[in-house]
C-alpha cells in the first residue's frame, strides 16, 4: 500500500448521496402487493402502485405506504429481467398492458438482501421484486442503488453517523404515525429494558410522567435523540480525559487545553507525520471546532464534557481517515505490484462437494469488490450438442451453463470498480468444439471489455513489465492454457536444480483431483508436447490436452505455466507468465524460500488457492502469503470466517476497488525483503500502545462483554489470542468500562503489513462486533471505534472508546539523538542543565564516618619556614569512597578516589591511559606544581583511570557490535548449510529414484527372460539368456552414467556453495573490521570526554575553596588589636589572590597536556586499527579468509560445517593426517582404488562422500539420505 503519510485528496471525504430519482421518488408496484387470485378474463390483476424513495443520507429505501424498509447495507445485488414464474398466461398479459412498449422482464427489478451471519451466498438471500412502468426507470433505479451500494465509507462510519442512521430508521418505521412507542426506542438501544428508556425520557423532560408508554413523534428531534443516547450511556471517563489533558481537576476544557489535545503528540497529533506536509491545526481551526460542538451552551473559550464527547464521536475524530477509503493508491505501477482481491470456486454457494452452483455468485463477488474469479469449465454431452458448463467436477455439486456465468460477469464487472477483472479458467473441456464455443462466448458477450490483444507499449517480451491497472480499466483478462510450439524433449532425469510443484506425484490435490488435473496453471507450459516421464512418476498418465487456437488467442498477460524453480523463472524473465500454488505448497515456499518468493512476486504474479481438504469451504490465513507479496490469494467468499473478515477489512481501503498497492519492500528488488527478518533497510518500525477505556451499546441484551485485540502481520509482529480484557461487571453491555492497557507492542517491524483486530465477544465467545485497522493508517489519541459485523457493515451502535499511542520506533541508544534532531533547543537546554548539575555534584562528596565537626572548612595552617604567617590553601580531606559522574554516550565511568592520607607520597610511575589497541601504555609525567602541592599537604589529584583495550571491548557498544558480527556470520553459516543439505537431499533422492528404476527394469527383463525361455527350444535357451544378460549390462551402464552425471553436477554445486561461503565470510570480516574502527574510536572519545569532565570538576572545586578562603580572610576582626589584624588581613587576601591566579595557570597547562596526550592516544589507536585491517585484506588476498590475530575478530567455530567451511590452512593440516592411500572422492572420473586425488572443493563434505568399487563399476551409496543428513548436522566425516 502507498505510504500512510503521502498526499491525500483532502482532510475529510464525503459520503455518496442519493440521486434525484431516488430523492424525488419513483413509481413502482410491489410484486407481493399484486392480487393474482380471482383474476377475471376481462380485468387484469389488481395493481396498487407506490413510490420508492431514499432518505437524505442514502441509508434506507422506503415506500410511501406502510411496508418494509430496505437497508442499503444489506443489498448485495440488483437484477433486471428476473421474473417469477406465472402459472396463468392471463396474468402475464395483464402486466404487459401496464407498459406495452417494454417487455415485463425489462421492467422487473429484483433486489437481493442478505441476513446471513456465517455465509454470503445466493441461497441465503431474500429477493424483493418491483415492477416499474418503463424499462428506463428500471435501469435508472438499478444504477442508483448500485451507486449507494458502492459507497466506500460504509466501512468507516463515525458513531455520530450511526446515530443519524438509527434516527432515520426510527422516523421511517413510524411514518404516518403521530406517536412513537417506548418499545421502538428500546429496540434501538437496549431490548427488554423499557423502564430504563422511560426513566431517561422523563429525566430529559421529553415525556411527562404518567403520560402513557408513547411519546409524540414531533417532539423527538435528532438533538433530543442524541441526548437520550447520552443519558442512557453515561460517560464518566470523559471527565478523566479532560483532567488528563488540562492537568487540573476541571469539568471543562479551556481553549488552550483543547488546542493541546489536537496538537500535542501525547494525545491526538500523529508524530509520524511530516510537519511540512501535514501542519498542525491552527488556533482558528481549533476555535471553529469549539464553536461547532459547544453549540453556545458554554463559553466560547471552553468546551464542556458534552461538547468533548460529541467531538470524539464525530467524523472529525475517526480512527482511520476517510480519505484512505477512497481511491488513494497510485494505480500506474505494474500489475504485479498490487494485492488483488480474489475468490476460489466462485460459483459455489456452500459446501465444496454437495452445494449448489449459481451464476449469481459471480455478481455478488464482483459487487463486493472481487477482481479475480474462478470458472471450472467441464463438458456436458447429456443434452445432445456438447456445451461447456461450470461445476465442481467429480462431485455432487450442480452445474450451470458457461454462457450464463459470462453474462453475469459482463453485467456487473465494472460497477464497483473500473479496474481489470481476471477470469481464471480451470479448463477441462478438451475438444475443439467446446473451446471454440468458450472463446466465441467471451468475444460476443464481453465485446470491447475483453482484452484480446496486448496493449501498445507492453508487448509479450522478455523483461517487459506488466501494464498498470490504470491502462487496463474496464478490461477483462483471461487466464487459460496458452497454445505454444513444441519444445525439445527433456531427459527424464530429475535435475538437481529443479523442484517441480503439482507434477502429478500421485497424491490427491485440492478438491480431490489429481495434481495434473488441477488448474490450467499447474499443467505443463506447452500442452502440445507430452511431459517427461520423470514428471509423472507414480501417477496415471494424463491425456494430452490441446488448446484451441481461438481460445489461446485471447490469453495474453496472465499465461499460466508450470512452476519449476525461482531461478528458472528469473532466467526466463517472462513477466506475463504466472503460476498457481496450493495452500500447502505455497506455505512450503514461504517457509523454505521466503526471500526468493518475494523477489519472484515483484515482476510476476501468482495465485494461491485452498487445499482440497477444506470441503466445508473454510478459509486459510491469507496474511502468510501477503507477507511474501503473493498477488491473488483466493478465498471462499461464501464463508465469512475470520480470514475472510481480514480480507474484507483490508480491501475496503482504496475505494474497495480490489487492488491495493504493495509496500515498497515488495516492489523494490534491491531490498530483498525477508518476512521472517527482524531488521529491514528502508522500513521504519512503529511502536504501538492501545488502552481499552470503555464500550457503548455492545449488545442489546444483558451479558458480560470482553474485548480481544490481535495483531496480524509478518511473523515477528504477530500477536494472536493473547490480549483480552476481563468480562464486564454485572453483565453490563451498555456502557462497560475497563480502562485497561491491553496491548503495548514495543516494535512493529513492518507497519504497512500489520493489521489490528479489535473484537467484542460475549460470555459465550459469540462475536458482537469486530474491526480491522491498518497499523500504518491508525490515528493516535482518544478515538471511538465503531464495530462492524462479519460482512464489514456497521453493527448497530456498538463502539469502543480507546486511547491509542503510535509513533516511529527509536531504539534506546538513538533516542537521545532523535530528540536532539526533533527539538534541538530543548535538547541543548537540557544538556546545559545536566552539565551544571554534574559540575555541582562535586560538592556532594561522601564524608568520613568519624567526621563530625560542625565547620565545613578546616582552619588555615601555616607553612613551615615562612617569614610571615601566610596560610596555605587547604581543602577538606577526601574521604574514602567513589566519585560518580554522569554517563556520556552510554558509558558509565567511575573514578577511584585515593584513600591515602593527604601527606602520603603518590606513585609517580602509575600509568594514566592505554592509548592503542596493541597494549602500549602512555605514563603520565608529573608537573612541578604537583610536587609542591604534596609538600604543602594538598592531596594529589586523582589520575585518569587506566583503560586497556579489553576495557574498550567490554563496553556495551562494542559488545553489541560483536554480537551483530557473530549473528551475521552464523546466519551465513546456516544459510549455506541448509543449501548444502538441500542439494545433497535432492541428489540422494535422484539416485534412489534411478536405483528403483534400474531394479524395476531389471526385474521386468528377468521376468521376460523366464517367459521367453519357457517358450523357446532348449537349443536357443543359451542364446536368449545371453541376450538378456547383455540387456541388463546395458541398463547398468546407463545407470552408472546417469549416477556419474549426478555426482559431477553435485560436486560442481558443492564447490560453488563453498566458494560462496568463503566469499561471504570474507566480506563479513572485512566489513566488521572497518566498523570496528568506528566503534573503538567512539568508545575512546567517550572515555576521553569523561576524563576531561572529571579533571574540570576537580579544578572547579579547588577554585571554589580558594575563593571561600579569600572571603574568610577578608572578614573584619572584633579584636582590640585592629591595626595589626587589618594589616594581616590585607596580606592574607593578597596571598590568596596570588594563589588563585597560580591555580588558573596550572589548570590551563594541565588541560593542554591532557588534550595532547588524548589526541596522541586516539591517533595511535586509529593507526593500529587501520594497520590491522590492511593486514587482514592482504592475508585474505594471499591465502583466502582466515581468522586474524586480533581479538576483535570473533573466535568462532563451525560446529555444523567444521569440515567443509573451515579455513584453507586448517583443512590442509587435516589432510596431512590422512594416509595417502585413502582416496578422496568427489564424484569425478573413474579412479582406481588407492589413487591419490588433488584436494578439491567439497572433499570433506560430511555424509555426501561417494566411492567407486574396485571390483565393479557400479556406484554404491555409502549412506542413506537420512544418515547423510544426520552426519551433516553432527559434523562427522565419511571417508573411504
Amino acid at each position: 500500500m502507498a505510504s500512510a503519510f503521502g498526499a491525500t485528496a483532502g482532510r475529510a471525504a464525503e459520503r455518496r448521496r442519493p440521486s434525484k430519482l431516488l430523492s424525488g421518488g419513483v413509481r413502482v408496484v410491489k410484486w407481493d402487493s399484486v392480487k393474482w387470485e380471482n383474476v377475471s378474463e376481462d380485468a387484469g390483476p389488481q395493481v396498487q402502485p407506490c413510490v420508492l424513495s431514499s432518505d437524505d443520507e442514502g441509508f434506507y429505501l422506503y415506500y410511501d405506504t406502510p411496508g418494509d424498509i430496505i437497508e442499503v447495507n444489506k443489498v448485495v445485488d440488483v437484477r433486471i429481467g428476473v421474473v417469477p414464474s406465472l402459472k396463468d398466461g392471463r396474468m402475464l398479459a395483464s402486466l404487459k398492458t401496464m407498459a406495452p412498449e417494454d417487455t415485463v422482464a425489462e421492467r422487473v427489478v429484483c433486489i437481493s438482501l442478505t441476513n446471513a451471519k456465517q455465509r454470503l451466498s445466493s441461497v441465503d438471500l431474500v429477493d424483493i421484486y418491483l415492477i416499474l412502468y418503463s424499462g428506463d426507470d428500471a435501469r435508472s433505479l438499478q444504477k442508483d442503488i448500485f451507486h449507494l451500494m458502492a459507497d466506500p465509507l460504509h466501512a468507516s462510519p463515525s458513531v455520530l453517523t450511526l446515530l443519524h442512521k438509527q434516527y432515520s430508521y426510527l422516523m421511517l418505521s413510524n411514518a404516518g404515525k403521530e406517536e412513537i412507542s417506548v418499545q421502538d426506542l428500546a429496540s434501538i438501544f437496549v431490548e427488554g429494558q423499557d423502564d430504563k428508556v422511560l426513566y431517561s425520557l422523563e429525566a430529559l423532560k421529553l415525556k411527562p410522567k404518567n403520560a402513557g408508554s408513547d411519546m409524540k413523534k414531533s417532539d423527538l428531534t435528532f438533538e433530543q435523540f442524541y441526548a437520550l443516547y447520552s443519558h442512557m450511556c453515561t460517560r464518566p471517563e470523559m471527565v478523566d480525559v479532560i483532567r488528563a489533558v488540562s492537568g487540573v481537576k476541571n469539568v471543562t476544557l479551556a481553549a488552550s487545553d483543547f488546542y493541546d489535545l489536537l496538537t500535542d503528540e501525547k494525545f491526538h497529533y500523529d508524530p509520524r507525520r511530516n510537519f511540512i506536509l501535514f501542519p498542525k491545526q491552527t488556533r482558528a481551526e481549533t476555535d471553529a471546532l469549539l464553536e461547532k460542538y459547544c453549540q453556545g451552551k458554554v463559553k466560547a473559550s471552553q468546551m464542556s464534557v458534552a461538547g468533548l464527547t460529541r467531538f470524539l464521536l464525530s467524523d472529525d475524530n475517526l480512527v482511520v481517515e476517510n480519505n484512505w477509503y477512497h481511491l488513494c493508491d497510485d494505480m500506474n505501477h505494474p500489475l504485479a505490484h498490487y494485492f488483488i482481491n480474489s475468490s476460489h470456486n466462485t460459483y459455489l454457494t456452500g459446501h465444496q462437494l454437495s452445494s449448489k452452483s449459481q451464476a449469481q455468485m459471480y455478481r455478488i463477488a464482483l459487487l463486493a469488490g472481487c477482481r479475480c474469479l474462478e470458472l471450472d469449465c467441464w463438458p456436458d454431452t447429456e443434452n445432445g450438442e456438447p456445451e461447456p458448463y461450470i461445476t465442481h467436477g467429480m462431485t455432487m455439486c450442480t452445474k450451470i451453463p458457461f454462457r450464463d456465468c459470462i453474462e453475469a460477469i459482463a453485467q456487473t464487472a465494472f460497477i464497483t470498480s473500473d479496474f481489470p477483472v481476471i477470469l481464471s479458467f480451470e479448463n477441462h473441456c478438451t475438444t475443439n468444439i467446446l473451446q471454440e464455443k468458450m472463446a466465441r462466448y467471451c468475444r460476443d458477450i464481453f465485446g470491447d471489455l475483453l482484452l484480446a490483444n496486448p496493449i501498445s507499449g507492453y508487448p509479450l517480451e522478455k523483461n517487459q513489465q506488466l501494464p498498470p491497472p490504470s491502462m487496463l480499466k474496464r478490461k477483462i483478462l483471461i487466464k487459460n492454457k496458452k497454445r505454444a510450439g513444441p519444445e525439445p524433449r527433456k531427459p527424464s532425469i530429475v535435475g538437481l536444480e529443479e523442484r517441480v510443484t503439482d507434477t502429478g506425484d500421485g497424491e490427491d490435490d485440492d478438491d480431490g483431483k489429481k495434481a495434473e488435473e488441477r488448474d490450467g496453471d499447474d499443467a505443463a507450459e506447452s500442452t502440445d508436447c507430452p511431459q517427461p516421464e520423470a514428471m509423472n512418476t507414480g501417477a496415471a498418465v494424463k491425456d494430452v490436452d490441446v488448446v484451441n487456437t481461438q481460445l489461446s488467442s485471447i490469453v495474453n498477460y496472465v499465461q499460466p505455466v508450470q512452476f519449476k524453480t525461482f531461478y528458472d523463472a528469473m532466467e526466463r524473465a517472462h513477466f506475463f507468465e504466472m503460476s498457481s500454488f496450493s495452500e500447502d505448497k505455497g506455505l512450503n515456499w514461504v517457509r523454505d524460500n521466503p526471500v526468493e518468493f518475494v523477489q519472484y512476486n515483484i515482476n510476476q504474479m501468482c495465485r494461491i488457492y485452498p487445499r482440497g481438504t477444506r470441503v466445508e469451504s473454510g478459509n486459510y490465513q491469507p496474511q502468510a502469503f501477503w507477507n511474501c507479496g503473493a498477488q491473488m490469494v483466493a478465498l471462499n467468499i461464501q464463508t465469512i470466517d475470520s480470514p475472510m473478515q481480514l480480507n474484507i477489512g483490508r480491501f475496503a481501503l482504496n475505494s474497495n476497488c480490489g487492488y491495493l498497492l504493495k509496500p515498497r519492500c515488495f516492489t523494490t528488488p534491491p531490498m530483498k525483503f525477508d518476512p521472517f527478518g527482524s531488521v529491514h533497510n528502508g522500513i521504519i518500525p512503529h511502536e504501538l500502545s492501545i488502552r481499552i477505556i470503555s464500550g457503548q451499546y455492545l449488545c442489546k441484551k444483558k451479558c458480560a462483554v470482553s474485548v480481544e485485540v490481535d495483531i496480524i502481520g509478518v511473523p515477528p509482529d504477530v500477536c494472536l489470542r493473547k490480549l483480552r480484557t476481563r468480562p464486564s461487571k454485572d453483565g453490563n453491555s451498555t456502557n462497560p468500562r475497563w480502562d485497561f492497557e491491553i496491548i503495548k507492542k514495543k516494535r512493529i517491524i513492518v507497519p504497512e503489513m500489520a493489521t489490528i483486530r479489535i473484537a467484542a465477544v460475549d460470555d459465550r465467545r459469540d462475536l458482537l462486533g469486530v474491526r480491522f485497522l491498518p497499523v500504518h493508517l491508525v490515528q493516535p489519541g482518544y478515538r471511538h471505534i465503531p464495530l462492524l459485523n462479519r460482512l464489514g457493515r456497521p453493527a448497530g451502535l456498538a463502539s469502543l472508546f480507546v486511547h491509542i499511542q503510535v509513533k516511529d520506533f527509536v531504539s534506546e541508544e538513538h533516542a537521545m539523538w532523535v530528540d536532539a534532531l526533533v527539538n534541538p533547543l530543548n535538547f541543548l537546554a537540557q544538556q546545559r542543565e545536566e552539565a551544571l548539575a554534574d559540575l555541582n555534584a562535586g560538592d556532594e562528596l561522601p564524608r568520613d564516618e568519624d567526621a563530625s565537626q560542625p565547620s565545613e572548612r578546616a582552619p588555615p595552617t601555616l607553612v613551615q619556614g615562612a617569614s610571615s604567617p601566610i596560610p596555605s590553601i587547604t581543602t577538606k580531606p577526601p574521604s574514602p569512597g567513589l566519585v560518580k559522574f554522569k554517563a556520556i554516550g552510554h558509558l558509565a565511568v567511575v573514578a577511584a578516589r585515593s584513600s591515602k592520607p593527604p601527606n602520603s607520597t603518590p606513585n609517580l610511575d602509575e600509568p594514566s591511559l592505554v592509548g592503542t589497541g596493541t597494549g602500549l601504555t602512555l605514563p603520565r609525567s608529573r608537573s612541578n606544581h604537583e610536587t609542591d602541592r604534596v609538600g604543602q599537604g594538598v592531596p594529589q589529584r586523582p589520575t585518569v583511570p587506566t583503560v586497556s583495550v579489553e576495557d574498550l571491548r567490554s563496553h556495551r557498544d562494542y559488545v553489541k557490535f560483536q554480537r551483530k558480527q557473530t549473528k551475521e556470520s552464523q546466519d551465513a553459516d546456516k544459510k549455506h548449510r541448509q543449501e548444502m543439505l538441500s542439494k545433497q537431499k535432492q541428489k540422494d533422492e535422484s539416485i534412489a529414484h534411478l536405483t528403483k528404476k534400474l531394479e524395476r527394469k531389471s526385474a521386468n527383463l528377468l521376468s521376460a527372460k523366464e517367459k521367453a525361455i519357457k517358450k523357446v527350444k532348449s537349443s536357443d535357451v543359451q542364446f536368449h539368456a545371453q541376450h538378456f544378460e547383455n540387456e541388463v549390462t546395458k541398463l547398468r551402464k546407463v545407470h552408472q552414467a546417469e549416477v556419474q552425471q549426478l555426482n559431477t553436477a553435485f560436486s560442481t554445486t558443492q564447490a560453488a556453495i563453498l566458494a560462496k561461503h568463503r566469499t561471504d565470510q570474507g566480506k563479513i570480516r572485512k566489513r566488521f573490521a572497518m566498523e570496528e574502527e568506528r566503534v573503538m574510536v567512539k568508545v575512546m572519545k567517550a572515555l576521553q570526554t569523561m576524563h576531561r569532565t572529571e579533571r574540570k570538576a576537580l579544578y572547579e572545586r579547588e577554585l571554589k575553596e580558594a575563593r571561600e578562603n579569600m572571603v574568610s580572610s577578608a572578614e573584619p576582626s572584633t579584636s582590640s588589636e585592629g591595626g595589626d589584624r587589618g594589616w594581616q588581613r590585607r596580606v592574607t587576601v593578597a596571598a590568596v589572590v596570588s594563589k588563585i591566579q597560580t591555580l588558573k595557570g596550572e589548570h590551563e597547562d594541565d588541560f593542554q597536556n591532557l588534550e595532547k596526550v588524548q589526541e596522541r592516544d586516539l591517533s595511535m589507536l586509529v593507526s593500529d586499527l587501520k594497520r590491522q585491517y590492511d593486514a587482514l585484506c592482504t592475508e585474505d588476498a594471499t591465502h583466502g579468509p582466515r581468522r586474524t590475530h586480533t581479538a576483535s575478530m570473533t573466535e568462532r567455530q563451525f560446529p555444523d560445517l567444521s569440515e567443509c567451511l573451515a579455513p584453507r590452512h586448517m583443512r590442509e593440516e587435516r589432510r596431512s593426517s590422512i594416509p595417502s592411500s585413502v582416496m578422496l572422492t568427489s564424484g569425478v572420473g573413474n579412479l582406481a582404488l588407492g589413487e591419490e586425488l588433488e584436494p578439491g572443493p567439497g572433499d570433506e563434505i560430511p555424509g555426501v562422500s561417494r566411492s567407486l568399487s574396485a571390483d565393479t563399476s557400479t556406484v554404491q551409496l555409502l549412506s542413506s539420505p537420512a544418515e547423510a543428513s544426520k552426519r551433516m548436522l553432527t559434523g562427522k566425516r565419511t571417508v573411504l
